[in-house]
C-alpha cells in the first residue's frame, strides 16, 4: 500500500534526522546507510553514488523530497532480499521434506528400516558380513 511505504519512508527520514533540522546532512545519511548496509550490501563506493544521486542541489543536505526516491530504492532493495530471503527458505524447507527421487523424509526412513528388516536375516538388530554380501548378491551388486 503507497501510504504505508510513504509512512515508513517518513518514519525512516524522521529517524535519520538526529537534530531534527528537516534534511539529512551527509553523516546522518550514513549513519542511515550504514543501517542498511549489510542488508543491502553496499559498498563505499556505492554510498557515495547514493549520495550524490539524493543529494540533487548539491548542498550537502538531503530534504525529504530529495531522499524519496532514495528511500524508495531502499525500501525496494529490502523488499526484494526479504522476498529472496523466504523464497529461499521455503526451497529450503522444501528440500528438507523431498530427499531422494520424490521421497519425504518419513518414506525414506521407512524404506530404509524395512530393507534392514529384509537383509538382518537372524533378527539380531545388526547386519553382519554375511547378511551384507547376500543382501548386495540379491541386488545384483555383488
Amino acid at each position: 500500500d503507497v501510504s504505508q511505504l510513504e509512512d515508513a519512508m517518513a518514519h525512516m527520514f524522521q529517524e535519520a534526522d538526529r537534530d531534527r533540522s528537516g534534511f539529512l546532512d551527509a553523516g546522518e545519511f550514513k549513519t542511515l546507510m550504514n543501517q542498511f548496509k549489510s542488508q543491502l550490501k553496499i559498498s563505499d563506493e556505492e554510498f557515495a553514488r547514493f549520495l550524490a544521486e539524493a543529494d540533487q542541489d548539491n548542498d550537502g543536505k538531503i530534504d525529504w523530497r530529495e531522499f524519496l526516491p532514495v528511500g524508495l530504492q531502499i525500501m525496494q532493495a529490502i523488499a526484494a532480499r526479504q522476498q529472496e530471503f523466504k523464497r529461499k527458505r521455503k526451497e529450503d524447507a522444501r528440500a528438507e521434506r523431498i530427499l531422494v527421487h520424490g521421497l519425504t523424509r518419513e518414506e525414506m526412513t521407512d524404506l530404509i528400516e524395512h530393507l534392514f528388516r529384509s537383509f538382518d536375516a537372524d533378527e539380531s538388530g545388526s547386519i553382519s558380513r554375511q547378511e551384507f554380501v547376500q543382501a548386495l548378491a540379491s541386488m545384483g551388486l555383488g
